[in-house]
């Protein structure tokens, strides 16, 4: 198996995270072929992604890039290798933040672009559904308020006729 410049904790960091961007179900196998699942996330979107966050970070070319994965291979298993104690943790934090943070559309992720936020985008995710909620529940307190004195408000909750007194047996 060839792991990344990352070892192999970041290998599997890197592929418990394209497995949550991309899950099985999202991929048509058929416009893989001859590729798996498992061997185009292993093998190319992992391969791809340790490219590009090493572009990233250096600053570097692709090619440069490519060059660093290829020659920190053994550098970075010897680092990061996942048998070793406290390696481990690292692992199960990104399985853990992928289960938790739900699976985002593309539509999320435009809107949060869009918005212009600082926030990082689970945050900012967290923040839209409390103020959704804040909506929702203004909505509803003027929606059913149950002290209206208005007989409009009445007519329209379907209270047209005298409230039945259920607390007589």
């Amino acid at each position: 198996m060839f792991y990344l410049s990352y070892g192999e904790v970041g290998y599997q960091i890197i592929i418990t995270a394209i497995q949550h961007l991309f899950p099985r179900s999202s991929i048509n196998l058929v416009d893989i072929r001859p590729l798996t699942y498992d061997i185009l996330v292993r093998e190319v979107l992992a391969l791809e992604a340790a490219t590009r966050l090493i572009q990233t970070d250096l600053k570097i070319s692709r090619q440069e890039a490519i060059g660093i994965l290829e020659d920190s291979c053994t550098f970075g298993n010897n680092l990061h290798d996942a048998s070793s104690p406290g390696n481990e943790i690292h692992i199960q934090n990104a399985v853990h933040w992928a289960q938790r943070s739900g699976r985002l559309d593309a539509s999320v992720y435009r809107s949060w672009v869009e918005s212009g936020s600082q926030l990082p985008i689970f945050e900012w995710v967290k923040e839209q559904k409390e103020k959704e909620d804040e909506m929702r529940i203004k909505r509803e307190e003027i929606e059913c308020d149950p002290f209206a004195e208005s007989e409009a408000f009445i007519r329209g909750a379907g209270l047209e006729e005298d409230p039945i007194d259920l607390t007589l047996d």
